[in-house]
């Protein structure tokens, strides 16, 4: 794979790449403006409002989303590793696209700030 790191990380790419393509291709057929970017094993999500502008409202409640349905986002980097299967990609996949599903909604009936049930996240450390 062009976009991997090296030989030896070869597995975990290419299970990070499936990842990225499909959750993109999720977020991209739900019209939603959510995107997994960056080099393989070390990406992150990306929410933007309207404007197109980062949105951590809109990430706090697709991370909210994400985790009462048992995966675990943070503010960072999603990190893919070797004991990861395939079955996780696959459910992670399926969270992530109905976790999609409930910040559409939320944009579409202006309910994003009403929805969150903690708060939103702080930007902690950014290089």
């Amino acid at each position: 794979h062009t976009r991997c790191l090296s030989d030896w990380s070869s597995d975990v790419c290419s299970s990070d790449l499936h990842l990225q393509d499909q959750f993109n291709k999720i977020a991209k057929e739900l019209d939603v403006n959510i995107s997994l970017d960056g080099i393989p094993v070390r990406s992150s999500i990306s929410c933007r409002d309207e404007n197109g502008n980062d949105s951590l409202l809109i990430k706090s409640l697709f991370c909210q989303e994400a985790i009462q349905r048992g995966i675990l986002f943070g503010r960072g980097y999603v990190m893919l590793c070797y004991s990861h299967s395939q079955k996780d990609i696959e459910k992670t996949l399926e969270v992530c696209e109905k976790s999609m599903k409930k910040v559409k909604t939320a944009i579409e009936t202006e309910s994003v700030a009403k929805s969150l049930k903690g708060k939103v996240m702080k930007p902690v450390l950014t290089f």
